[in-house]
């Protein structure tokens, strides 16, 4: 049976192993930590539903590194690790959704963020902002086994107002997991229609401890 880990970014309530607690937050206070866990939690169920062995890297808040995050896929011979995140800007129209690979990403990588974006933008409706690549630890070959797809999304930049409003709904979270259970399916059955050619990049906004 295929083995999918899913990662709810940050958590807890300090630094540990370059993962900080939190890192965007909203004009009104929604926190990063608090909704990739809650959509780390519904995506974890739909799979679930389907038939997938799912390990999450956290349940609660707390947090771990980046390297004892992607342990838990390798230890599990994980054929999919997928990292939730939100992004931050400090302008507060800037949107959009994208996935980030390992600057040394595996062309397995590369299928399952094509997957990812496609879907994710699909849910959010928000501006595509592409699969991006940067050296981001939790995403590193050094600590993932090469057998194993790994990407990183970005749900959508949480400091825009109206962004922070519609997080808030149920039905979207809802529907952002669903997208993220069928990316992760589709990458499964086969179904992306190919590698994405990610940008080269440097930080993601705000996520620069990934």
């Amino acid at each position: 049976m295929n083995i999918v880990v899913i990662d709810a970014g940050h958590g807890g309530s300090s630094p540990v192993g370059n993962s900080s607690p939190n890192n965007a937050t909203g004009p009104a206070g929604a926190r990063e930590k608090d909704l990739t866990l809650a959509l780390a939690l519904r995506t974890t169920t739909l799979l679930r539903r389907e038939g997938i062995d799912v390990r999450l890297t956290r349940d609660t808040d707390a947090n771990l590194g980046l390297a004892a995050r992607a342990a838990v896929a390798r230890q599990a011979n994980a054929k999919a690790f997928l990292s939730i995140h939100f992004n931050g800007d400090a302008h507060p129209t800037t949107q959009g959704s994208e996935t980030w690979v390992h600057s040394a990403s595996t062309s397995d990588s590369r299928l399952l963020s094509a997957s990812v974006q496609e879907r994710l933008v699909r849910a959010t409706g928000l501006s595509n902002r592409g699969v991006r690549s940067r050296g981001l630890g939790v995403l590193s070959l050094a600590h993932h086994s090469p057998d194993t797809a790994a990407c990183l999304a970005e749900i959508s930049f949480l400091t825009d107002p109206a962004e922070e409003r519609r997080l808030r709904d149920d039905g979207y979270l809802d529907r952002i997991a669903a997208g993220l259970a069928q990316a992760i399916l589709d990458y499964l059955n086969g179904a992306t229609s190919g590698p994405a050619q990610p940008i080269a990049d440097g930080d993601p906004n705000g996520d620069g401890d990934a």
